[in-house]
């Protein structure tokens, strides 16, 4: 997906758990985060490597030592400690959030 040509919009509207978390942020252009949903990455307490890029992508986003902390503790974090990380672009109430999301791919699909 990183040499994917078309813009990605995620809009997160529920728990979302290991490799689903790659999916909604680390792959994506935009994410929209439902306010109440939860992430986390087990890998470590499952005896896994970190799988879809994530101990590789992670660091650059968030950070070395937040990434770790991530990878290695597996804690359950918010949406809104997703955003205070750079992870998402906005947390809106759930029953927005695809709303959100829509708004901003018809923005963009608007443009030249």
């Amino acid at each position: 997906m990183i040499k994917f040509p078309k813009l990605s919009i995620a809009a997160v509207n529920g728990i979302t758990v290991g490799g689903g978390v790659n999916l909604a942020f680390v792959w994506q252009d935009l994410c929209y985060v439902a306010d109440g949903v939860t992430f986390r990455y087990p890998f470590s307490e499952l005896g896994l490597t970190p799988e879809l890029g994530s101990s590789w992508l992670l660091p650059r986003i968030v950070g070395l030592t937040r990434a770790k902390e991530l990878l290695q503790l597996g804690t359950e974090f918010t949406a809104k400690r997703a955003c205070e990380l750079g992870l998402c672009t906005e947390v809106v109430p759930a029953g927005e959030v695809l709303d959100r999301a829509l708004a901003a791919a018809r923005s963009l699909a608007s443009r030249p």
